[in-house]
């Protein structure tokens, strides 16, 4: 694969892939658009508001809920793992996660592999990289996480934070398998239900946002059926969705709506929503954390 991926000067995405378009926020309204583009396949139409939704999420610290310590608490939770491991961080957005990767695993011979599907965010990354003095210890990619041309069997981790949800947790992880070495290890999050029963008007919300979203135990029963070992699950606590991601998005938005156009108004109103919903029903549902191990066929069978 192409480090490097020619982008339009309008269009800083890759158009044949907006049906995976990336933004790693959970965000409800990322979500009712990509359904949208889904079925309609009209690309053109929808270019305006998703470029609204980028730039809404543009120069933030992480585009979705999450936290510097909490994936290192993860990192810990590993197995071993080989000397100069091969990682991927898909959907890095510009790249919290990454930088940790980084530092913890990454060597100037075998760099961290950070793919997302729009152009300035890994620029984002390359520059807070290059001023960490990590320049050497990254290697961003424009593309598709749902249609990787990537060596089968070669990947030791693959990392996932707040992105699975565009492919489905079921399908993301049928998708990524196949990159893994035998043995090789995944760590993914995604908006998981916390409660068995949650109050209507939030079930109905992410019925519509996220229709196939699941509890940690269905999740992970999935996991197996998909032909991974379950080997540690973590819930994400509410300071990594406010003070790490919420906060500064209502900065962000403070910033912007003075002089929004109408598409980048209805992204910041759609997100105010979202932010009261959590605010409000934030013990119903929330970031898990799923650290698996791919299994054999031995294993499997």
């Amino acid at each position: 694969m192409d480090a490097a991926t020619q982008q339009t000067p309008d269009r800083p995405y890759r158009q044949a892939n907006l049906p995976a378009i990336h933004n790693g926020s959970i965000a409800s309204n990322m979500l009712r658009r990509q359904t949208t583009v889904r079925l309609s396949h009209d690309f053109d139409s929808m270019s305006a508001t998703l470029d609204a939704l980028f730039r809404l999420h543009q120069h933030l610290p992480r585009q979705g809920p999450g936290g510097d310590e909490f994936t290192q608490a993860m990192l810990k939770r590993l197995p071993d793992l080989p000397t100069n491991p091969t990682v991927l961080d898909l959907g890095c957005g510009s790249g919290s996660t990454t930088l940790v990767l980084a530092r913890e695993l990454a060597a100037p011979a075998n760099p961290i592999a950070a793919v997302d599907i729009y152009a300035p965010y890994l620029q984002d990354l390359s520059d807070r990289a290059a001023g960490e003095g990590l320049g050497d210890r990254v290697r961003t990619y424009c593309a598709d996480f749902a249609a990787l041309d990537w060596p089968t069997a070669s990947v030791d981790l693959i990392w996932s934070e707040g992105a699975i949800f565009i492919l489905g947790f079921a399908e993301g992880l049928r998708c990524w398998r196949s990159l893994l070495k035998p043995g090789g290890l995944m760590v993914v999050s995604d908006c998981t239900w916390l409660d068995d029963e949650p109050p209507d008007e939030l079930r109905q919300f992410w019925q519509v946002a996220y229709p196939t979203m699941a509890t940690v135990a269905e999740n992970a029963a999935t996991a197996t059926e998909v032909g991974f070992e379950v080997l540690s699950t973590a819930v994400l606590p509410p300071h990594g969705w406010w003070d790490e991601f919420y906060v500064p998005l209502r900065a962000r938005m403070t910033e912007l709506k003075p002089h929004a156009d109408p598409d980048l108004l209805e992204a910041i109103a759609e997100s105010e929503h979202e932010i009261d919903l959590f605010r409000r029903y934030g013990d119903s549902y929330g970031y898990a954390f799923y650290l698996l191990r791919r299994a054999t066929e031995k294993t499997i069978g």
